[in-house]
Formats: structure tokens, sequence, C-alpha cells
């Protein structure tokens, strides 16, 4: 049970995107995947430090990070009902604080509110479990045994390999939220500072 509620910012995520996408889900099946390898990365990274203090607050970020990418997923496939796209997100670059509060308000309903609680939910129940576990100092889950880099450096060299595998197929990368709001940040710098050359060759 321990160990279920250890994983929950991960897989219930997962799980909660698959409800939304069920009714298309052969459609968005990569973005299913890249959320998995996401977790995977997040999870390896939290593991990466010997520090068990450093993985906790590690683990944290990963959590909410995690959730908050999964959350913008979801919303955005909800109300648009297509995947998050470059332009998507150029728009939000440009997007200023009161046009995002006219936006959520007149977007936010019922369906989206409950995704986001149950989501913080999920997140606070993961933070505390892992704490828990930190405080107490137990040994690691039987599960660690397997995947910590302290432990099994084979096992751990493999997986490296398969999530960089992974990441360079292009359908799983171009999917990944990650990516996608990299990519469009690059484009949109690069964008913005061509507008801002030309209007000061202007004056």
């Amino acid at each position: 049970m321990s160990l279920v509620l250890k994983y929950i910012g991960f897989w219930l995520p997962i799980l909660l995107s698959i409800f939304f996408y069920r009714l298309d889900l052969d459609n968005h099946f990569y973005e299913v995947l890249s959320n998995i390898l996401l977790a995977f990365v997040f999870i390896f990274t939290s593991q990466f430090f010997l520090n068990k203090i450093l993985s906790f607050v590690v683990w944290i970020i990963s959590v909410v990070v995690f959730n908050i990418f999964v959350f913008i997923q979801i919303a955005h496939y909800y109300l648009f009902q297509d995947n998050i796209k470059s332009s998507t997100l150029f728009i939000v670059f440009d997007t200023d604080s009161s046009e995002a509060n006219d936006f959520f308000s007149m977007y936010a309903d019922a369906s989206l509110v409950v995704t986001a609680v149950i989501l913080l939910i999920t997140t606070i129940i993961n933070i505390a479990v892992v704490y828990q576990e930190l405080k107490s100092k137990k040994n690691n889950p039987k599960w660690y045994s397997i995947v910590n880099l302290k432990y099994n450096f084979r096992f751990n060299y493999l997986l490296f390999i398969l999530i960089i595998g992974l990441v360079l197929v292009n359908n799983i990368r171009a999917a990944s939220l990650p990516y996608t709001a990299f990519k469009a940040y690059n484009k949109y710098t690069i964008e913005n500072k061509k507008y801002n050359d030309v209007a000061v060759n202007k004056l």
C-alpha cells in the first residue's frame, strides 16, 4: 500500500489523462506514452542523489511539475479537443495576467476544478508519504533495490539508455509538453528579438 501511495503523484495523473482521452485514445497514445516516460525521468532523477534530503526536495519538485504538466494537457484537450501546439504556447507567452484571469473565468467549469482538486490532493498525499518515509528513516521499498542507482548500476544504465532511446523517437518527443514548451519558447524568443530589432531600426 505504501508503494502505491509513494508513486500516486505519477500514476494517478496518467490514469486521469487516459480517462479524458478515452474516447479518442488512439490519437493520443503518444501523449500518454510521453507522460509515462516523463514520470520515469522524474523518478530516475530524484533517485540519482545520494543525499536523502536533496532527493526528497527533487521528488517534491518532480511531483508538482509533473502534475502541472498533466493538468495543462488535460485542460487543453477538454476545452479544445486537441493537443497543445507551439502556436498555442505563443499565445500564452503573449498573454498578460488580466487576460489570463478573463480566460479562466470564462472557460473554467466544474470538471476542470474537480480535476485540479484531485491532482492537488494527489500531490499532497504523495509528498506526505515520502516525507513520512524520510522522517521515519525506514529502509527503501523493495522496488528501490531494483531501480536505485546506489544498488543496481546495470539496471539503471539500461533504464537510462531506454529513456534516451524513447526520447529520440520523434512521435514521443513531439507529444511531450516539456519539449513542445521548450521549442515554442525558443521560437518565441527569436521572433520577439527580431520584432524588437525591427522596431528599433524604424526609430
